[in-house]
């Protein structure tokens, strides 16, 4: 079967139905949490506001714009709550004691800080189990983050004046070291800036011996090939790569000593800021550049809430949550049908009564005989419980022991409403089903009607007997037919014989027409004093009770001669109601429906499973038979609006 989508209107029914089981969860849940925030102990807080100010040098301020550590607001929060402030301030307030880590956090957590807006202070909050302890804490945490802090400054400050110094030291060696290693390849001639020795007399030979060769070669006695003009060419070109050679080793060398001249001029110009920059952190690390000033002592610890009726309200809206959830989860496992509606939608099958749930009680208040407050009161209780527990409570007074007393002795078959409270709102809902099986009969001439159910105990004994009784007040010559063999439950109703009935016709020991049983027979019968006899509309009304007790009923009732009963009741009377054992756990009804054309299920609502209802509809479809309606039993008041139908009941029970 597939699952129908529900509505918002079908959540809030699921809701409403569950109301109080989803009220239970809410009050256990936010009880709960009160009690356990009721054992919490108190809390006291004490405040200490702080102003760290800085002392900086131009140069600093240059520093912190090109390369930023950050909010200083943000990290001094980092550092008063960090585990280290915390672990100085322990020692301090268990002293001589060693503190251990789970008393480094408990003070750690009961530490915050928040920066007031627009200003450059801190607020330091700290708790305590007493006002004494809150303001230590706060005291003990000051102390311990401004001694931290000037030690964490002055450390930074000698780091970076060693940082410095030996970044000066190291530049200075490297320039000294490429100094020595020039003195050493150039020699004297890092000094002047004039050519080196050497090149002159080479160049002094080599003009000597460009002139001897032109000389030689103008007097036009030798030839090229004359060994001394052989001689000086070769010589000459000896000397112009020595030259050459001295020349590129020259360049190299003056090369050399214009770099060594520019890193000398650049490391002066380095080692005067260092200079400046050593001086400046040699004095910031003789002085304080951060001074941590207390605007405010740190105040007496005062009572903080535990937060109690706040946690009460989330552990009630937690609680409210959760049953809702468990509500839908219970309402989505069971299988019962709890709506008219859903079982107009479930079925497709017209609901043609609603039979309201009633007792002895409830017809006392309805119909007047006693209405005082505790009655109303009594009757509109949603829980049945509470109804018996006011009941046993009620029923000792002394009025309601002699209305028990004249109770007591009444024999009125409780099952019995329309014939002894004709203007009970039970009774008039009797007669709108009487109404609406009316119509429905007149369709055709079949005047053959069966009851049942689909499992036990759902009233439909109690359903068919009033409804006998309402068409016979309405005029009808009506046959009852207790078909269940079973367990039967009409006979005793009526204070009839079982003897003489159904099995013994079907087994053919006597005629149904000896069979028949009437108000002469309910006079002198178990229930004679009652009266029911002599009640209007009884003189219509006629039995065939079950009979002896057989051992297959089953098989008696599908005998073609129970067919042919039916038809000859449906020519003797105006209408034949017949009550047969439920449908699932025996065959019995079902083969009565295959004999009777009209058949009306009755089920009592939020008991009967789904599936369980659907089975014995296919069962009885089966057979045959058309399923006309249903018809609702013992529909209690939390099913319908209250106050409407108490005002009903009320209203048209009061009498005139």
């Amino acid at each position: 079967m597939a699952k129908e989508e529900l509505i918002f209107s079908d959540y809030m029914a699921i809701i409403l139905r569950r109301k109080w089981f989803v009220l239970a969860i809410t009050l256990l849940v936010a009880a709960g949490t009160y009690w356990h925030a009721s054992r919490e102990a108190m809390e006291y807080k004490s405040k200490t506001r702080i102003k760290i100010q800085r002392q900086v040098t131009f140069a600093e301020i240059f520093d912190s714009v090109l390369a930023s550590s950050g909010d200083p607001l943000k990290n001094y929060t980092l550092e008063i709550t960090s585990s280290v402030v915390a672990s100085n301030a322990a020692a301090v307030l268990l002293f001589p004691e060693l503190p251990t880590e789970k008393d480094i956090m408990a003070l750690r957590t009961s530490v915050q800080v928040a920066i007031i807006e627009n200003t450059d202070i801190l607020e330091i909050s700290t708790t305590g189990l007493s006002p004494e302890e809150s303001k230590r804490r706060g005291e003990v945490i000051t102390t311990a983050f401004t001694l931290m802090h000037d030690r964490v400054m002055r450390q930074n400050a000698m780091d970076v004046y060693h940082s410095i110094k030996e970044s000066r030291d190291s530049m200075i060696n490297n320039l000294k070291q490429r100094e020595a290693i020039l003195v050493q390849s150039l020699g004297s001639q890092i000094i002047g800036s004039g050519e080196a020795d050497e090149l002159v007399p080479l160049r002094k030979r080599l003009t000597e011996m460009q002139t001897r060769l032109y000389e030689l070669r103008i007097s036009g006695n030798y030839t090229e090939a004359y060994p001394e003009i052989v001689d000086l060419k070769s010589k000459i070109y000896q000397l112009e790569t020595d030259i050459s050679e001295k020349l590129e080793e020259e360049f190299d060398k003056r090369s050399q000593l214009s770099e060594y001249e520019r890193d000398k001029a650049v490391l002066k110009d380095i080692d005067t800021f260092f200079s400046r920059r050593i001086e400046e952190a040699r004095i910031a690390a003789n002085k304080k550049n951060e001074i941590v000033t207390v605007v405010e002592p740190t105040t007496e610890g005062q009572p903080v809430s535990t937060g109690r009726t706040r946690k009460t309200v989330a552990g009630g809206l937690l609680g409210l949550v959760l049953g809702i959830f468990m509500a839908f989860i219970i309402n989505n496992m069971d299988t019962s049908i709890r709506t008219l509606t859903e079982i107009e939608d479930l079925f497709h099958l017209p609901v043609l009564g609603v039979i309201p749930h009633f007792t002895h009680d409830d017809v006392l208040v309805m119909v007047g005989h006693r209405r005082h407050f505790m009655d109303h009161l009594k009757a509109s209780l949603p829980l049945g419980s509470l109804k018996v527990l006011w009941r046993a409570f009620y029923a000792n007074l002394p009025s309601r022991s002699r209305l028990h007393s004249r109770k007591s002795k009444s024999t009125k078959p409780p099952e019995l409403i329309v014939p002894f409270e004709p203007r009970s709102p039970v009774t008039e809902a009797y007669r709108a089903l009487r109404t609406n099986i009316e119509f429905m009969l007149k369709k055709d001439n079949n005047n053959a009607l069966l009851l049942t159910s689909a499992g036990p105990a759902e009233g439909k004994s109690t359903t068919i007997v009033n409804l006998a009784i309402s068409f016979a007040q309405a005029g009808r010559k009506v046959l009852l037919v207790g078909a269940n063999m079973r367990r039967p439950q009409m006979y005793r109703i009526f204070g009839l014989s079982r003897e003489k009935g159904l099995s013994d016709v079907l087994t053919g020991d006597i005629p149904w027409r000896d069979a028949i049983k009437d108000y002469r027979d309910v006079a002198l019968g178990d229930n004679a004093e009652s009266g029911l006899a002599s009640i209007a509309g009884m003189d219509n009304m006629f039995f065939i009770t079950c009979g002896g007790r057989t051992i297959q009923p089953a098989e008696w009732l599908g005998q073609p001669v129970f067919k042919d009963l039916v038809k000859e009741w449906m020519a003797a009377y105006d209408l034949v109601l017949i009550d047969s054992p439920p449908i699932l756990p025996v065959p019995d009804s079902v083969i009565v429906a295959s004999a009777v054309k009209h058949t009306i299920l009755v089920f009592q609502i939020g008991v009967t499973a789904r599936e369980s209802v659907r089975r014995a509809i296919n069962f009885l479809k089966n057979a045959g038979t058309t399923i006309d309606g249903i018809v609702i039993n013992d529909l209690r008041a939390t099913w319908m609006d209250t106050a409407d139908f108490y005002h009903y009941r009320v209203y048209y029970g009061r009498k005139e």
